[in-house]
Formats: C-alpha cells, sequence, structure tokens
C-alpha cells in the first residue's frame, strides 16, 4: 500500500508536469524563429503612448468588455505616474500588442476596486506590490508568441524596480495558462469587474521573491525544450535591458503637454481622483504648474 501510494503522489506530481511540457511544445511560446521582426519596446512619445492606449481600447471594444468611446483609447489615472511604464511589442513599424506594468502608490493599483483586501494583505507584509494592466494583442497577431516576448519584459522591469509581486486580473477562460505556465497562483475568488462590463475576473499573483526558484524547479525535466526558466532568467532581455541607463526608476515622465492631452482633452480621469491622490500627482512633478496643465477653475471647484 504504502509503495502503491508512493506511485500515486509521483503520478499526481508527474501529469500536471508533462501536461506542461505537451502545451509548451504545441504553442512554441518562446521560439525565438517568430520573434526576429518583433521589436519590445517602451512607450515614450506621445504618438506611442497612443498607439498603446488605442490598441487597448479597440480590443476591448472588439471583445465587448467597452462600448466603444469617443476619445479611442483607453488608460488608467495610474498612467500619469513616472513609475508606470507601457511596453509595446512594434512589427513593420506599427504597434501589434501591449501591457502597461502600475506600480503601487498612494493611487492604488486598477484590481482595488473589486480586490482590495486581498492586495492589502500583500501591503500590510510590507510588500511592494504591481499590476499587469491592459495586455492585449491585436486580433491578427493572437496566436503568435509575441505575449511572451512582451511579458518577458514587463517581468525584466519588474525585477529592475526591485517589485515584490506582479497581480493580474484574469478572465477565468485564462487562468489554467497563467497558473500552468508562468506559475501564478490565485489569490482572490471570482468577482466581476464594473469597468469591463462586470466581466468575470480572478485575482492571480506572481511572488518575484521565489519565482527564480519556483522556474528552476518546475522547467528542469527533459521535456521542455522551451525552457521558462532560461527565457525569463538567463536569456537577453533585448532593447530593454539596460534599465538604468534608459531611466531611473521613477524617472519616465510625461511632459505637462502630454499630461493635458491624455488627462484633460480626451479624458476626465482628473475629475475622479481625490485630494490626496491629486496631491501625490502634483509631488511626482514638483517643477510643473498644474494650474496650467488643468482646466481653468479646476482647483477652485475642489
Amino acid at each position: 500500500m504504502l509503495i502503491r501510494n508512493a506511485e500515486l503522489l509521483r503520478e499526481k506530481k508527474y501529469l500536471p508536469e508533462r501536461r506542461r511540457a505537451i502545451r509548451l511544445r504545441r504553442s512554441r511560446l518562446t521560439e525565438v524563429g517568430q520573434s526576429l521582426d518583433y521589436r519590445i519596446k517602451t512607450a515614450t512619445s506621445r504618438e506611442e503612448w497612443i498607439e498603446a492606449f488605442s490598441l487597448a481600447h479597440d480590443r476591448y471594444v472588439e471583445l465587448g468588455y467597452m462600448d466603444p468611446d469617443p476619445s479611442t483609447i483607453r488608460l488608467k489615472i495610474q498612467n500619469i505616474l513616472p513609475s508606470t511604464r507601457v511596453f509595446t511589442a512594434r512589427y513593420e513599424g506599427r504597434a501589434v500588442a501591449t501591457a502597461t506594468l502600475i506600480i503601487d502608490s498612494p493611487l492604488g493599483l486598477p484590481s482595488d476596486t473589486i480586490y482590495k483586501k486581498e492586495l492589502d494583505m500583500l501591503r500590510n507584509k510590507g510588500r511592494l506590490v504591481s499590476e499587469g494592466s491592459s495586455l492585449v494583442t491585436a486580433k491578427e497577431f493572437k496566436c503568435s508568441n509575441i505575449f511572451m516576448l512582451l511579458f518577458k519584459v514587463v517581468y525584466a522591469y519588474a525585477q529592475y524596480a526591485q517589485v515584490d509581486d506582479i497581480c493580474i486580473a484574469v478572465n477565468p477562460k485564462h487562468t489554467r495558462f497563467y497558473e500552468d505556465i508562468l506559475l501564478f497562483e490565485p489569490i482572490g475568488e471570482l468577482r466581476y469587474f464594473p469597468s469591463v462590463k462586470d466581466a468575470p475576473a480572478i485575482l492571480e499573483r506572481m511572488d518575484l521573491r521565489t519565482a527564480h526558484a519556483r522556474f528552476a524547479d518546475v522547467y528542469n525535466m527533459e521535456d521542455f525544450d522551451c525552457d521558462l526558466y532560461t527565457f525569463f532568467f538567463t536569456a537577453n532581455n533585448g532593447d530593454e535591458s539596460g534599465w538604468g541607463k534608459a531611466f531611473p526608476t521613477g524617472g519616465l515622465r510625461m511632459s505637462p503637454e502630454d499630461i493635458r492631452y491624455f488627462f484633460v482633452e480626451k479624458t476626465d480621469l482628473f475629475m475622479e481622483i481625490d485630494e490626496d491622490k491629486l496631491d501625490y500627482i502634483q509631488k511626482c512633478y514638483p517643477d510643473y504648474d498644474f494650474t496650467q496643465v488643468l482646466p481653468p477653475g479646476y482647483f477652485s471647484t475642489r
């Protein structure tokens, strides 16, 4: 009986690994050959931000997560922060996929709207939490490996910024991919997101303090010719490998004109924040005169 139990335990442990190996091989998620014409880049100009926000808007509309907005863009108030990074995968000169990493701040994270208790549990342990947001791929590229290349750079930046956790609110139909392949773990029960027409979501978390060891432990079988340990931890991160040279951790700032364009002319996101959040934004841009950036009379009506 003891021998049989040991066999069952080995089988129970092995089958998920085997399933993961087969899925990786079939998907060819990390094959470099598919990625030679893609360039993963941090958005640093108004034109590049517009491309990313427009792609997010269009895909959300196509997927039924939002109605078309007159602005034709989708972004969060956290996009104003210098610590937020918007990444794009470019093909033949245009953005075909995008992902945003939002690092926690007094502005909070997008998932605080329905998962604040779970996120606060991480914060209360002294962890620096981040959230992956607006992870979308153009419809004609959804079967490519662009997402993995994009997530690789998101992961590299999170490590550079000394983040402890990456959290993502995932549609339940995608949880198996995040948990089986990317080794996320669920930390929130099924809930419904008002901002995406009450679409279902489960909060998933990657613990970056243990990710290196977990990937090394899981992807150490000979079956893994698609080795995500090597892909994430030892392979070249491309153009964005020299993070410190590109920008200091909190140093990628929008210009006053860009802030006005995205948050006043195109959206009304400033109207939705309280005094404390406005004060924090102003502290991020101490040399900007926000009376010239925000609409006339904005401060007198606060």
